[in-house]
């Protein structure tokens, strides 16, 4: 049968409105990433909206008058669960929950064994349909028990994924740019508190131990250290520029195994810290952690193993299960929790071909696989979710100008940008 322009239906687009978080100044690659994928990468019958939330700045009026069909809370905002008093946490909710009542409303969650309570607060008073979690399964049972949270689904993601145009853009600096691999070992993580137990402790340990033992190496070049702020942290593609830089990375599972879901495990190690100035993590969790803390299981793979493969940086890994993804003396040096096989390591990551070898095959097997790409992870998720709309709400071709207007005037002010992607 033969169609002319007449007889074909134009499919309806479904409107989703992101909704991200925008305290902070600089803003790291991997987060921006995560966030504008969804404008870069969405499939064709969806409509992407920016909000760039702040809880100074108010332009929600007209939004609580748009019926969008899905509403995407990103990460980013639920992190100020733990900046924000719980008056102003409340304050917020109540802000957020007047968005767009008929429409499918989706939150995606990371740290979450840190103040749970106020992120089942977030979801039974907004009406989130739909949770996307860090953590697995197992472990998502118990933070979101079906006694305090009452949702469709709950659905587990990555942390972060790799992006094509930030692989683009890294392959036109290494082009371009020439970096020398000037360091053998490299490493930045936050420094991380006490109140995350060992798994958190893992991140501020390694520079400690590391370094230590690089004194019986002075022929190895390193730059190893912990970030608190701005102090030795790289943004945008200077992450890269930085990786690129290094023959070999070292790196851990992020995520903690302890559970604070009050966030009250945290204030005692403060207090605690407070009294005894000279404490040491050993005598935290002698006095706190064992006695008060749950343990949990929440580690996640951080983006940071697809950055470095991306650069064809050798990682060396603290030994975990990387999601699957990558395996031990195939895609990266193990080093043991207990560091007991450092000294092998260190030799290792001196052989320079078997370090190149090894980054060769992670770029070759993840990288260029294709299977952890933004975009294959924004069309799951839209798979996830769009079975979940019911009814199509309409949006008049007048409003959605207006509110891209909007939505522009308020992205400049709180960021400087116009996020508002078509294609």
């Amino acid at each position: 049968m033969f169609y002319n322009k007449k007889n074909i239906i134009k499919k309806e687009k479904y409107n989703v409105l992101v909704i991200y978080g925008r305290e902070q100044k600089n803003i790291r690659k991997t987060i921006e990433d995560s966030i504008f994928c969804f404008g870069k990468y969405r499939p064709d019958n969806i409509n992407i909206f920016y909000y760039s939330y702040r809880s100074d700045i108010n332009f929600d009026i007209i939004l609580t008058h748009i019926n969008f069909d899905i509403i995407i809370f990103h990460s980013i905002l639920m992190c100020y669960r733990w900046h924000w008093s719980k008056r102003e946490w409340e304050k917020n909710i109540n802000r957020i929950k007047q968005f767009s009542k008929g429409s499918v409303k989706v939150v995606f969650v990371q740290d979450e064994n840190r103040y749970t309570n106020k992120i089942h607060q977030f979801i039974n008073s907004v009406g989130i349909d739909i949770i996307f979690t860090a953590a697995n399964l197992n472990t998502a049972k118990v933070l979101y028990p079906e006694d305090k949270v009452k949702v469709k689904k709950i659905e587990q993601v990555l942390t972060g994924y790799v992006d094509s145009s930030t692989l683009n853009k890294v392959k036109k600096i290494i082009k371009t740019e020439k970096i020398q691999r000037d360091i053998d070992i490299g490493y930045r993580a936050d420094t991380t508190p006490f109140s995350l137990g060992f798994q958190g402790r893992l991140k501020t340990l390694i520079p400690e131990v590391v370094n230590k033992k690089l004194r019986e190496y002075p022929d190895l070049k390193t730059d190893i250290c912990n970030t608190c702020g701005d102090k030795n942290t790289f943004y945008g593609l200077d992450w890269f520029r930085f990786m690129l830089r290094c023959r070999t990375m070292i790196s851990c599972m992020g995520g903690s195994s302890l559970h604070d879901p009050d966030g009250i495990i945290e204030k005692r190690v403060y207090d605690y810290l407070k009294k005894n100035r000279k404490a040491t993590y050993e005598d935290v969790d002698k006095d706190i952690l064992q006695v008060y803390a749950s343990p949990i299981d929440y580690t996640a793979i951080s983006p940071r193993c697809f950055e470095a493969a991306m650069v064809k940086t050798c990682q060396i890994l603290v030994e975990g299960d990387y999601a699957g993804i990558f395996k031990p003396n195939i895609h990266y040096i193990e080093l043991k929790k207990d560091f007991s096989n450092l000294d092998d390591v260190l030799l290792k990551a001196k052989d320079k071909e078997m370090c190149e070898k090894i980054a060769r095959r992670a770029y070759r097997d993840i990288i260029q696989s294709g299977k952890y790409t933004y975009k294959n992870y924004v069309k799951h998720v839209f798979s996830v979710i769009l079975p979940f709309v019911k009814k199509k709400q309409k949006i008049k071709k007048v409003q959605s100008i207006f509110i891209k207007i909007l939505l522009t005037v308020n992205n400049f002010l709180v960021d400087n940008r116009i996020i508002v992607f078509d294609k």
